[in-house]
Parts: structure tokens; sequence; C-alpha cells
């Protein structure tokens, strides 16, 4: 590991110019630089950096399939209820919702700061939970419109990206599931469980299942522990304990064999349980978002590098991951020759088609469609995204 001795880095690794010279950092190094990116944001070292643009992405280093936007004025207000408490889980830090909103970065900054600057392509997920907690909270979802349109405004970084909707809703969400990747060309769906409170393999939401299956679009199930409410007494309500167990994803695996299954993060607590039912199932793969590397089972390292190395791709999850630590934190892994291409993007292209060329993207993407989106954004605002170049329907 970094601060003992040299990494030995196969040759196919491929890292931005500024994680190279944090390799091989001290222990004092590394405790120094945890403070630097727990004290700034991405966007903030980035602008105190100087606000540099950067080349539209041509041939992307790595592909991202999990990525929620928490940029203002949308990304972020979906999510609002759990920022707080996830910021001081995940890194230790004491804010509050006034500082959270303050410190957003604009999605141009969000962009440059976070894709463009590492060259990464990804794609954005949507969030609806609103029946479990959006309407109490007073929030709005992150719409699958906005996601469309995030694809859209920004091509080379956004290929494609991920529906979700309310399982709740019952046929409302079944319409706006079909919508999402018939009008607004979206390339599979996403779901939170313990967000959502719901038990996947339950029989009254295998409608859902079934209409995925038939469309031939891929489902994203959350994993193992979240960070999401994670914290405060309670959990702020949210059992990932019990609905996130990726037991239940076996049964789906199984009762829809057509259907690609991916199961999002190290799934801790029960990741030889993910291990198993990835080795079993050939539907079932899994992404590796929402842990810092460092922190990884090793049981998942040693499958990941070895006999399933084709069942793996690459995820950041959200902006308090900081890009560049993610790239140095997987090159302490030491991947095998021919690993690291695959988990950052050669599974990806393969199962689900998104290639890291945007010459590539497929025509039926939302970044290559003529939208008209379904309103995300008060009627006050319609100047501001007729100039954005919005076509919307009511």
């Amino acid at each position: 590991m970094a601060g003992d001795a040299e990494l030995k880095l196969a040759s196919d690794v491929d890292l931005p110019e500024e994680v190279i010279p944090l390799l091989n950092l001290s222990p004092a190094g590394i405790k120094e630089r945890n403070e630097v990116l727990k004290n700034n944001t991405e966007v903030q070292r980035w602008r105190n950096e100087g606000s540099k643009k950067y080349p539209k992405i041509t041939r992307a280093r790595a592909i991202d399939v999990h990525e929620h936007p928490q940029s203002k004025p949308y990304g972020i207000r979906s999510q609002l209820w759990f920022q707080v408490p996830m910021e001081k889980y995940l890194i230790g830090k004491e804010t509050t919702i006034e500082e959270v909103i303050k410190n957003q970065s604009t999605e141009d900054e969000w962009i440059e700061s976070r894709f463009r600057r590492y060259n990464v392509r990804a794609t954005p997920i949507a969030w609806d939970d609103e029946t479990q907690r959006a309407s109490k909270e007073g929030l709005g979802i992150t719409s699958n419109d906005y996601i469309a349109w995030l694809c859209k405004k920004y091509p080379d970084v956004f290929p494609t990206g991920w529906a979700c909707v309310d399982p709740h809703k019952g046929k409302l969400a079944l319409l706006e599931l079909e919508r999402s990747i018939k009008e607004l060309g979206l390339v599979g769906v996403k779901f939170q469980q313990a967000a959502q409170q719901f038990v996947p393999s339950e029989k009254q939401w295998y409608p859902l299942w079934d209409l995925c299956q038939d469309l031939g679009i891929p489902v994203q199930f959350h994993c193992g522990y979240t960070g999401v409410g994670g914290g405060p007494p309670g959990g702020t309500g949210v059992n990932p304990i019990h609905y996130t167990n990726p037991y239940w994803l076996d049964f789906i695996c199984s009762d829809f064999p057509n259907l690609t299954v991916i199961g999002c993060h190290p799934a801790w607590p029960y990741e030889e349980i993910a291990l198993a039912i990835c080795l079993h199932k050939g539907n079932f793969f899994r992404e590796i978002s929402g842990q810092m590397p460092r922190y990884f089972d090793p049981h998942l390292v040693r499958e990941m590098n070895t006999r399933m190395k084709h069942k793996y791709m690459f995820g950041a999850e959200v902006p308090v991951f900081q890009m560049d630590e993610i790239f140095r934190q997987h090159a302490e892994l030491e991947y095998r020759p021919g690993v690291w291409s695959k988990v950052m993007y050669e599974n990806t292209e393969r199962v689900l088609g998104i290639t890291r060329e945007p010459a590539k993207d497929k025509p039926e993407w939302a970044s290559q469609r003529n939208l008209k989106l379904k309103r995300w954004f008060d009627r006050s605002e319609e100047d501001y995204w007729k100039l954005e170049g919005v076509e919307f329907v009511d």
C-alpha cells in the first residue's frame, strides 16, 4: 500500500496527471491530503486553482455508471433531507442545509471540475422517493426529464442517464418508466430501496421487472449499507439492513433471466452474498461506487481482480467522493494486467453499450434527441429555460 512500498501499476492503468504525484504518499501525506479534501469540495478546489476550462471529451479514460447530480438549481433539491448527516458520516464534516445549498456548484462547474478535468464520462441518475420522503419533507424529486436535459446539454460527458420511478405509484410508475425509455431515451432505471422502502423480490413489484425485461433495459439496485440517513438517532427512518440486502436480487435474476441486474456499490455487510449471486447468475453484474476503494472488502478486490473481472463496472457516486482521490485509491489496489481497463470502461461498453467515445453514442439516447420535456421547474423560470433551449410540454 501507499507509503510502504512503491506501487506496481499494470501497463493499462491510465491516471489523470494530477493523481500521479499523489502515488506513494507517506501516512503523514495521506493525513494532510484527507484534511484538504474534508475542508474543500471538488468544485472549491477547482475554483481555487483558477476555474480552468477543459476540452470536451473525445475518448474518456473511464465511464462512471453511477452519478447523482448535486448541482444547483435542481440536482440537489431531492436529496437535501439527508445531505447534512451524510457529509458528517462520510467525511466528518459538520455543516448545515444553508451551507450545503450555498456551496453547491452550478451545472457547468460540476461538469468542468469533476468530469472534463479528469476525462471521465458518466451516467447521471434521477431520484424519486416522493410517496415516502419527498412529499413529507416538502421537497421535489430529481426528475427523469431533468436527467434527459443534462444528457442533451452535455453529450460529451453524459451519453445517457438512468431513470428513477417511485414503485409505490403503481401504474403511474410503469407509465413513467416506459416514457423515460421510449421518449426520453434513458438507458435504464435505478432504485434506492432503503429510501423508497420496498423489498424488490415481493411479487407486487414484479410488473416493473417484467416491463424492464420487455423493454430490454438494465436495472440498478442499491446493495448493502447506505450513507442515506446515516448517523442521527433512528437513521432518519431509513432501514438499509433489510431493504438493500442483495439476497432479494437473487430471486429477480432467477425469475427474469433476460433482465440485466446491476448491484450498486460494495454490498457490506452482505458482500459474500453479492459475490455468490454474481458468480451464480450470468445476468447479475456489479458497480463499485459509493465507497472509497481503501475500504473495499478483500473478497471483493480478489474476485474483481481474478475470476469476476468481467462483471465489475466503475462508478463514483456523489461529489463528496472526489474523483482524483477515487483514482488514487484504485491505483493502490494494484490491479492485475488487463483488469483496470475492464473495470474502468470495457465491461461497461460490453454490458451497457455505453462507449467512452461520444462519436459512437447511440442515436436513441437523450443526448441525440430533440427532446420535449415535462416541466421540472417553476413557471416563473420559463424564460431562463427557453434560453437554455428547453422545449417543454404540460
